[in-house]
């Protein structure tokens, strides 16, 4: 019983003493980390800043003047002294994170009925669209695209608007191959075929 309780005391005091010589390798470890550092950093600065003259000439006809300018050393100390403060920990580097607040866009649509359209001149058919009820404070993008029964895909130019308010917008369409840019056949067929104009107004 005396030696097993001699040996767990030695045991115990070996253990100390193994962890305090960790604790002092892992510091002297830091230290020479910093050291080093510190050195290198100091080496840097040397290279690139200490004594550095940077001369400029400027000659304009016979005048010539030049400027010599000296790096003090109150940089490097300072540039020291803030390095040593952050590898003690004494300087706390903060993120700080932005953010950019962006304004709703207000989004207003509606269906223009078939009947709406009229015939221009001889080759086309338009629509003036009532955008009122949506109370745009100024004129918004306006998007169109077109539905109906039939032969609503040989439209074209219902896409372009013309004429934006923030009431109101007007739109232009022919006939790609069927109607041979005939407003009379294609104002009739508006109307049997039922090519309404969807559109949406996006203010922001």
């Amino acid at each position: 019983m005396i030696h097993c309780r001699y040996s767990n005391e030695k045991d115990l005091q070996y253990n100390e003493t193994k962890q305090q010589l960790r604790s002092s390798l892992i510091f002297i470890e830091i230290w020479l980390t910093i050291i080093s550092l510190t050195v290198l950093l100091i080496a840097l600065y040397l290279l690139f800043n200490i004594n550095q003259t940077t001369t400029t000439t400027i000659t304009m006809t016979t005048t010539t003047s030049t400027t010599t300018t000296t790096t003090s050393l109150n940089n490097l100390i300072s540039l020291i002294r803030t390095y040593f403060m952050i590898s003690l920990g004494q300087i706390q580097l903060n993120q700080t994170n932005s953010s950019v607040t962006t304004k709703e866009a207000y989004y207003c649509s509606g269906v223009s009925q078939y009947t709406l359209w009229t015939a221009y001149y001889s080759h086309a058919i338009t629509m003036h669209i009532d955008t009122s009820n949506c109370s745009f404070n100024s004129t918004p993008l306006y998007y169109t695209s077109v539905d109906g029964i039939s032969d609503h895909y040989d439209l074209v130019g219902y896409t372009a608007i013309y004429d934006a308010t923030k009431n109101s917008f007007k739109i232009y369409s022919r006939s790609f191959m069927t109607y041979n840019s005939d407003a009379a056949a294609m104002l009739s067929d508006s109307q049997t075929k039922q090519w309404r104009i969807n559109w949406l107004g996006i203010l922001n």
